[in-house]
């Protein structure tokens, strides 16, 4: 955990001191520690149409050469946002043969896509008109009739659809959607129920639980909920609606975390679809891709921040300081030869500063390439000098291979630093647990908790060194207070194991059971947050 990247810490000074501790050479571990302180590739609305030249349907009319290029070129248009391109494009087609199969399915995809779902429903009923019991359309017209609250109507069209495709899980949700919606819960929980246990996502256990709160049933809606956010513990619906069924349940600090998370998650979401509506109307400037990239950091999706750096480079491939957020990226995710990719484009850009040859000699001490390192960290320190969080990286890249003696170095440079930082005594209490220290690893926990209390890593930690140290009072205390912040992840239903792997993996078979005990007590006060686990 970083307050900040390492590249934004990165401001030029000078510190010989530096080169004795990260030359490589023999050096001694310290004995003490003084002072420890809808898709676009695929449906155009949530659950129905998508542009495609090949029909699932089983009633399947023939498609000449010329309508299945068509139907490729205008399913590109819609993957890039181009909706009214390709509306106008079918248009001239309809225009000059109005019988051609697909075409206008293909107009009322668009149409929805521009949410002119009164232009959608007439062109899906149009392909109905022409082409009968293809079961796409029928689903799609469903889904136009219910964002239209025509939900009858789209009652009979789910059932129509299921009648040309049998087994279409969108179809079986939307149906038992759509049912519930209109009071007809009884008949909506067996489709539902089917939906859930073969889509086995968020969206379907979501749908699910809300069902059998509207049936009364709150116990079943949590264990549903449950589920959900198991599956995607970012889906906003489940955040909103589990939250709402946990108050209602009694269990108020529970429900406030999730309704907290929803209000923050729903933020984010909001300047996402802002991002996403720019880039329709053109190719957004770096510093907005940039922007995407901490948005999706604040969301826990390193995934989707990478792919924002990316593009942002895609754009700027001679900015050194983007290409050096992005190795800060892959190396917090452990992907040392991504990394040095990048780190080598900044290189090129600005090969006399000290970032580059910084990030290199990280990457290299990952790679095993001790002595390219050495000279890497040593170009780095003649461009300028380094401050606590490149020390913090540091230390984490030593500890990663092993090099215990070099990681401590790092991390009591990082203290020298900044003194108060309680992720720099956290790395300091882990190294000097794996070289036996265990009295002044305790003491470097002790002081990470009492600079942050919210730390729950470093509550875990200290609930570990307790236990080895002989204090289990102490331990169940401090493992206990590393619970508190991970709340939100305790109602997931895998939530356990994703508690132990943050444990230290040398942790001792003690301490391991106690954590395990205390997680187990927490479900007996809430038995609703231990659904039967799904088979992986």
């Amino acid at each position: 955990m970083k307050t900040r990247t390492l590249h934004e810490a990165l401001d030029p000074m000078k510190q010989a001191f530096v080169v004795v501790v990260l030359a490589l050479a023999p050096a001694t571990m310290l004995s003490g520690c003084s002072d420890p302180g809808p898709k676009v590739t695929d449906s155009t609305t949530e659950d129905s149409a998508r542009p495609a030249a090949d029909p699932a349907s089983s009633n399947r009319p023939a498609l000449d050469a010329a309508t299945r290029e068509l139907l490729r070129e205008t399913a590109e248009l819609h993957r890039q946002g181009r909706f009214e391109e390709g509306l106008e494009r079918l248009r001239q087609e309809i225009e000059r043969d109005p019988n051609r199969p697909r075409l206008h399915y293909n107009l009322g995809v668009f149409r929805a896509s521009l949410e002119d779902y009164e232009g959608a429903t007439a062109a899906f009923e149009e392909e109905l008109e022409r082409f009968p019991d293809h079961g796409e359309s029928h689903r799609a017209l469903a889904t136009a009739y219910t964002r239209l609250g025509r939900l009858d109507e789209a009652v009979l069209q789910y059932e129509a659809c299921l009648g040309d495709l049998p087994d279409d899980a969108l179809c079986t949700s939307g149906l038992g959607r759509n049912l519930s919606a209109l009071g007809r819960t009884d008949e909506a929980l067996p489709f539902l129920q089917q939906a859930a246990d073969e889509a086995q996502d968020a969206a379907a256990y979501a749908e699910l639980a809300l069902l059998h709160r509207r049936r009364g049933d709150l116990q079943e809606s949590a264990r549903a909920f449950s589920r959900a956010l198991a599956d995607d513990p970012r889906h906003l619906p489940t955040l909103l609606g589990y939250g709402q069924v946990l108050n209602a349940l009694g269990h108020r600090q529970d429900g406030a975390a999730l309704l907290d998370l929803h209000q923050h998650l729903s933020t984010l979401q909001d300047q996402l679809d802002a991002f996403e509506r720019a880039r329709r109307q053109g190719t957004p400037p770096v510093q907005a891709y940039l922007d995407l990239a901490h948005i999706h950091l604040q969301r826990d999706d390193r995934t989707a921040a990478i792919d924002a750096y990316r593009q942002a480079l895609d754009l700027a491939p001679d900015n050194a300081a983007v290409a050096l957020e992005l190795a800060d990226l892959y190396l917090q995710g452990g992907q040392a030869v991504a990394a040095e990719a990048a780190v080598r484009q900044a290189l090129a850009t600005d090969p006399q500063g000290s970032g580059p040859h910084f990030y290199l000699g990280v990457t290299q001490v990952l790679t095993g390439e001790r002595e390219l390192a050495q000279s890497s960290f040593v170009r780095s320190l003649e461009a300028g000098d380094w401050p606590a969080p490149a020390f913090l990286d540091l230390g984490a890249a030593f500890q990663e291979v092993g090099d215990l003696e070099r990681a401590a170095a790092a991390y009591l440079e990082a203290l020298r630093l900044e003194p108060e930082n309680p992720r720099v005594h956290f790395g300091l209490s882990g190294v000097l647990r794996q070289h036996g220290d265990r009295e002044n690893a305790l003491k470097a926990a002790q002081k990470a908790v009492e600079l942050e209390p919210s730390y729950g890593e470093a509550w875990a930690l200290l609930g570990v060194l307790r236990s080895e140290t002989g204090d289990p009072a102490g331990a169940e205390a401090a493992l206990q207070r590393s619970l508190e912040p991970r709340r939100p992840t305790l109602l997931r239903a895998e939530g356990e194991h994703l508690l132990l792997a943050a444990l230290p993996s040398e942790t001792a078979d003690p301490a391991r059971e106690l954590f395990r005990r205390l997680l187990t007590e927490y479900r007996e006060e809430r038995p609703f947050l231990a659904p039967e686990r799904r088979a992986p």
